[in-house]
């Protein structure tokens, strides 16, 4: 498949300038002195038959990588340098109207590791403790590796990223059944039931059962 990002580069400091020939439609830039520095870059659709998934909108922020994750001395470089990537079918924009909440989420998980001494790795689920929004069903993320693309061809476009956090909305039976059963049985479920990796806040739960905490 076509590398969904084409050209993409970085800046010294890992500010986005272009993605597939693209500017971005808006960046969220941090407007307080918390470490790092993160700023979220947002890429609109582009509708074009001749450029595989150019109908989302891409996130990506810039700045995470600056530093190494907290509690990662036991890791290799690849897993300490990450960025937080996410698609989603359009913009969600919060009820005020001036900011995109898709933007907001990517920036607070950005500094999570930061502010609460932890890391995040690829593979493991973030429990968010309610609905992210309220009347949803999804109430966490699952860390995945970025789909569609060539990962190694985008990071080389990176000084600083050794590895893209990609976010996926899931539910709390979704949450519960990867621990119970592991990362490979959850993909495997969600392709059986084609659940699409996208950041969806409006998606069903694909599994039935007691939804209470």
């Amino acid at each position: 498949m076509e590398n969904f990002y084409g050209t993409l580069e970085i800046s010294r400091a890992c500010k986005i300038r272009t993605h597939r020939g693209r500017e971005p439609d808006s960046v969220a830039h941090q407007t307080d002195d918390e470490i790092p520095h993160a700023d979220v870059y947002q890429f609109p659709s582009v509708k074009s038959r001749k450029k595989p998934l150019n109908d989302l909108v891409v996130y990506i922020s810039g700045g995470m990588s600056d530093i190494p994750m907290p509690n990662m001395e036991d890791f290799d470089d690849c897993y300490k340098y990450a960025e937080i990537v996410t698609y989603a079918y359009e913009p969600l924009i919060t009820i005020s109207g001036d900011s995109d909440f898709i933007s907001w989420i990517c920036h607070w998980i950005a500094h999570y590791p930061f502010s609460e001494d932890t890391r995040l790795l690829c593979g493991e689920t973030f429990d968010w403790g309610k609905p992210i929004v309220p009347d949803s069903q999804m109430e966490g993320f699952y860390f995945a590796h970025p789909p569609f693309i060539d990962r190694e061809k985008l990071l080389k476009h990176s000084v600083t990223a050794k590895v893209l956090i990609y976010l996926v909305p899931i539910s709390l039976l979704e949450m519960n059944f990867r621990l119970d059963n592991g990362v490979e049985a959850l993909l495997t479920h969600f392709e059986e039931c084609e659940v699409d990796p996208v950041f969806d806040l409006s998606r069903p739960c694909s599994m039935s059962g007691s939804k209470e905490r």
